[in-house]
């Protein structure tokens, strides 16, 4: 899929699950999304991980696109600095969502820190799902997850990558299953 498609796709992500999150916040989850890109245990491009179980009534992995909102940002210039953001990941990782070699700054820090997370849910509800995954960090109003079924899924390669692409002092002590 063209890669403006994409940058869109994560960009009305972006917009309705992280717009009023600190940059970390918004980061994170782009790079959940960008983990279950990877991963074989979802669909292979951000457009169709974002609207996942959206023509169901429910089953949706992002509520917005249950809701039928996704198409209507209210806001244009937050949009606009969404998809300046999610323009800005895309160019930092490369075709495995893995933070491309001499890229730093708090995005690249960001990615790198949630380089394995696979869920993420708003810390005021509990979902049933939550019981069964490896809660990793809080960033503002969400708590991330990885899942070690999705994990799995991914290919040694992406795993393997995604290992070297975080600094040994990193603050994750989740790194492998």
């Amino acid at each position: 899929m063209e890669r403006g498609a994409q940058r869109r796709c994560l960009a009305i992500a972006l917009y309705h699950e992280a717009r009023g999150e600190a940059l970390e916040g918004q980061v994170a989850v782009a790079a959940t999304i960008l983990n279950r890109v990877a991963s074989r245990a979802y669909p292979s491009s951000i457009c169709a991980v974002v609207f996942q179980g959206s023509r169901r009534r429910s089953g949706c992995q992002f509520s917005f696109a249950c809701d039928h909102h996704a198409l209507a940002p209210r806001n244009h210039a937050v949009f606009v600095r969404m998809e300046q953001l999610a323009g800005r990941i895309l160019d930092m990782v490369d075709s495995s969502g893995v933070v491309r070699p001499g890229r730093f700054g708090p995005i690249a820090r960001t990615l790198r820190r949630f380089a394995m997370v696979t869920h993420y849910h708003r810390f005021d509800v509990h979902p049933c799902w939550s019981r069964r995954l490896v809660r990793v960090a809080q960033s503002g109003a969400h708590v991330f997850f990885r899942s070690p079924r999705v994990i799995r899924r991914m290919p040694s390669r992406f795993l393997l990558a995604r290992a070297l692409s975080i600094p040994a002092q990193g603050t994750l002590g989740y790194l492998w299953l």
